[in-house]
């Protein structure tokens, strides 16, 4: 290998760090799927209601470093064609992981999904939608929250913003071989063409208003 190829190697490792493709979602640590950024409180109308929203929030926080952390070791370790094998094959384990930690059902989504086993429920796609008309309206995808009660369930979301990195994978031209590997994996893909800034997707949490802390 010539040392332009490597240095392009490299470079492509590094972009696809921020991939978390499928996912519903890509993001840099600072400012979205992975990190903290300062979004605005939501209204909560009781105690076991905030305690549950700040536990909602801390899950959605602790999957998107997970899922971030592993997916650049095993981009150091494959090159870029690796994050469409780890989306399939660790991203789900990780999530439930997750979700056994904070005693929680978290997960992933998006308008646009590639995994079809992250399809919305009623109640994301009605987050989804709400904020589309946010975005679309000039607020930042990172900062949007969604939270509703459902019987004696929080239902929160986060949304997530469309990094560079995450073009490599889901921009408007994706190259050979990731290409090749997406439509072997998932060959109902739908998140391609998507520009730096889009809602990318949203991360959600479902928890019992009342359950105790694990």
């Amino acid at each position: 290998m010539n040392r332009a190829s490597r240095r392009a190697g490299v470079a492509g490792v590094f972009a696809a760090a921020f991939a978390l493709g499928g996912l519903a979602g890509c993001s840099k640590p600072a400012a979205g799927i992975g990190g903290e950024n300062n979004a605005p409180a939501i209204a909560v109308d009781t105690e076991a209601e905030r305690i549950a929203a700040q536990r909602a929030e801390a899950a959605a926080t602790d999957l998107g470093k997970a899922l971030r952390l592993a997916l650049q070791a095993r981009m150091a370790e494959g090159g870029p064609v690796a994050a469409v094998d780890f989306c399939q094959a660790q991203a789900p384990a990780i999530t439930a992981a997750v979700g056994r930690q904070h005693g929680v059902t978290v997960g992933r989504t998006s308008l646009r999904w590639r995994n079809p086993g992250n399809r919305p429920s009623p109640w994301q796609q009605a987050a989804l939608d709400e904020f589309a008309v946010r975005v679309q309206a000039g607020e930042a995808p990172e900062r949007l929250r969604y939270q509703r009660l459902q019987g004696d369930q929080l239902h929160y979301a986060r949304g997530i913003r469309t990094e560079a990195g995450c073009l490599l994978c889901h921009g408007s031209t994706v190259a050979e071989p990731i290409a090749a590997a997406i439509a072997a994996h998932y060959p109902q893909d739908a998140a391609t063409g998507f520009a730096e800034g889009d809602l990318r997707g949203l991360l959600w949490v479902e928890i019992p208003v009342d359950m105790p802390s694990p």
